[in-house]
């Protein structure tokens, strides 16, 4: 968010119940619109007090233009004074679904030449401390900006390499982190839920996982991974964090786990999505969002493909996995978080529907399971 203190943004009370935005700069424009919600919205800094849903009338002006926009909405987030991190106190305000909000969408997206319809996209799942990203760190978040991937999720996979996953969300206000191991990790430091649940409590850590089954790489008797994963939907349930799951060819024996340990409490994704719509559909019911990775753009991923038809689109992530798995154009590579463009492309295709509402309807999702500030930038 641009600081409102370099007068790029200002917010004042134009009179009791009334919030007024002069916004003066392209920059604080693109950082305070929000397109990804329903009918567009705005971030507006302020120290004044709401709540959720609370009804707000607002007076925008905008660049050089004289003529001030009023505009009623309902405030759908709050970042309180303190909060840690590079974020500036006030709400998020989404336009009313109306002639006023359309005109105030129109005005936005028209002050900035159109460029602010294009979408907002979020990779929900990427291996930035892996060596083949971190080596080349400022390249990799500078093609972000220039792709309008605008957040990414760092995921830990093993507990002694995880303060490089933290100090990546410490450092960068537009990263996050998880904490947790792996299934494919058999000889490593084995996690207890007291140590998950303190991780987890540090600032920027949002989820537990990386967890779950796998039964493609790893054979013989697998007891451990069960017992690991029950571990981490424990440490899940008593932090409140959701959940970021693995699976592979061991659905069945996922979902059980899932069930038994009480996941739906919690709720989370099912990460790089590969199994049938019925293990899909199991897994909305317990709550959970899929998250389709660069397979989906892949031609031969067929049965893919009629999941990512089906699945409700606000229970729908997008991801990289990144370093792995490129999408189409790109596959063969190595993976990174700009190119989650690509995977929601591809499934925009598969709907035939507008990328635009593939993106932003991803982003909010990752917002809201997450609890993230989209405002941070």
């Amino acid at each position: 968010m641009a600081d409102p203190k370099h007068a790029a943004a200002q917010a004042g009370a134009a009179r009791p119940g009334v919030l007024s935005l002069n916004i003066r700069e392209k920059a604080a424009l693109y950082a305070a619109y929000m397109p990804f919600l329903k009918g567009g919205g705005i971030f507006i800094p302020t120290s004044r007090s709401y709540a959720l849903g609370e009804e707000v009338f607002m007076l925008l002006s905008l660049m050089d233009d004289p003529n001030r926009i009023a505009v009623q909405g309902k405030v759908v987030w709050i970042t309180p004074e303190g909060v840690q991190g590079s974020r500036t106190q006030g709400i998020g305000v989404q336009f009313t679904l109306d002639e006023t909000g359309a005109a105030a969408r129109a005005a936005i997206e028209k002050t900035d030449n159109c460029q602010l319809t294009t979408a907002v996209f979020v990779d929900s799942h990427c291996h930035l401390d892996f060596p083949e990203l971190a080596g080349d760190l400022p390249a990799k978040l500078r093609a972000m900006r220039e792709a309008r991937v605008t957040h990414a999720l760092c995921i830990s996979v093993d507990l002694p390499d995880w303060p490089r996953v933290h100090a990546l969300a410490a450092e960068h206000a537009n990263l996050y982190a998880t904490v947790g191991t792996h299934p494919d990790y058999p000889d490593t430091v084995e996690p207890d839920v007291a140590t998950l649940v303190e991780r987890a409590s540090r600032a920027k850590v949002v989820a537990i996982g990386e967890t779950g089954l796998d039964y493609y790489r790893l054979s013989g008797n697998l007891e451990w991974q069960r017992s690991r994963f029950r571990t981490h939907i424990r440490a899940a349930r008593e932090s409140g964090k959701p959940l970021v799951i693995h699976t592979r060819s061991a659905a069945d024996d996922t979902l059980a786990i899932m069930r038994e340990e009480r996941a739906h409490e919690v709720g989370g994704v099912m990460h790089c999505f590969t199994e049938s719509w019925e293990v899909a559909s199991a897994a909305l019911d317990l709550g959970f969002h899929i998250s389709f990775s660069g397979i989906v753009s892949f031609r031969n991923a067929r049965d893919l493909h009629e999941v990512a038809k089906r699945v409700p689109l606000e229970r729908m992530l997008v991801e990289t996995d990144s370093p792995y798995l490129a999408p189409v154009p790109h596959r063969g590579r190595t993976n990174e978080p700009a190119w989650v463009v690509h995977v929601a492309e591809a499934i925009a295709r598969l709907r035939e529907a507008d990328v635009a509402a593939i993106a932003n309807a991803t982003s909010a999702n990752f917002f809201r399971l997450f609890r993230i500030d989209p405002h941070v930038l």
